[in-house]
């Protein structure tokens, strides 16, 4: 029996795949209802296309490029596995990660449907620890992007979503649509179906370097706000606080991408947003996001 199905969705980075294959092979699930894990790659239009050495528990998908969320989608369709979780290519997950997701999920007091978040360690390229975001606990019913946290927990964690298969396919799984935000995007609908239990124990390493990333175009990223933001312009209306801190978070990455009109008219789109008591807090931020004027 097939409990997790890990989907690992790449373009063009074979060297760091084989690192982020190895990692989700390497996920021993103990006595979990004596099930196993399935690995499946969907090799969204490489060139050349990938080789990987033969394993029975790995399927290789060739496609032709369609963006992260398309193949992430290919990935969901293909899944044998109870529960289905992604893991990007050039990210790995820990030993052992899988197994404590799974038991978290088992014991959790949440309402059901319930999926499961881990800590996620930032680390460098040759494995030095940068720092720990660490993941809320929360009931189902509102879009998570938009929940305000208590100290100390982060929305950036969403890449460590372990979650039942048949739930994402519920909502109609990615938006391919979308080619950056494609997180955040499915993170709007999951939170008002899912229950999120939190543990602090790190199950995903996100790798910080200098590689070609989606996010990282800022044409891409002002098209996919613009989307993002007509998409769910009712749940951002029903969230105010939380809308306007997500595009506060926006205009503070254009504004260090250089795209300081589109970062002037995100932050007044969180003075739109914004309540009476988060008006003070709004000005704040203008000021730290013009305080970076200086950086390119």
């Amino acid at each position: 029996m097939i409990l997790v199905t890990i989907v690992i969705s790449t373009h063009n980075r074979p060297a760091l795949l084989r690192r982020a294959v190895d990692s989700a092979l390497d996920q021993p699930l103990g006595g979990t209802a004596g099930g196993s894990i399935e690995v499946v790659v969907v090799d969204d239009g490489s060139e050349p296309p990938v080789e990987l050495a033969p394993n029975e528990r790995l399927r290789l998908i060739r496609q032709s490029s369609g963006g992260v969320a398309a193949a992430r989608n290919t990935g969901l369709s293909a899944a044998r596995g109870s529960f289905v979780t992604y893991l990007d290519d050039d990210d790995v997950l820990t030993k052992g990660a899988l197994r404590r997701a799974l038991e978290a999920q088992a014991s959790s007091t949440l309402k059901a449907p319930v999926a499961v978040l881990a800590a996620l360690d930032e680390m460098t390229i040759d494995g030095t620890f940068l720092k720990r975001r660490l993941p809320p606990t929360l009931a189902a019913g509102t879009p998570f992007p938009l929940v305000e946290l208590a100290d100390g927990r982060s929305h950036g964690v969403k890449q460590t979503l372990v979650v039942p298969t048949a739930v994402l396919r519920d909502i109609g799984g990615w938006d391919s649509t979308f080619r950056s935000r494609v997180t955040t995007e499915l993170f709007m609908r999951l939170g008002e179906v899912c229950s999120f239990e939190g543990i602090d124990e790190c199950g995903y390493q996100l790798t910080v370097h200098d590689g070609v990333r989606i996010s990282g175009d800022p044409q891409v990223r002002q098209q996919s706000w613009k989307r993002l933001v007509s998409t769910h312009s009712e749940r951002m209306s029903e969230h105010s606080k939380g809308a306007a801190a997500l595009a506060l978070g926006h205009a503070r990455m254009s504004w260090l991408q250089n795209e300081r009109r589109a970062a002037l008219v995100a932050v007044m789109q969180a003075m739109r947003w914004s309540t009476r008591r988060t008006v003070r807090g709004t000005v704040r931020a203008i000021g730290d996001v013009a305080r970076r004027r200086d950086v390119s």
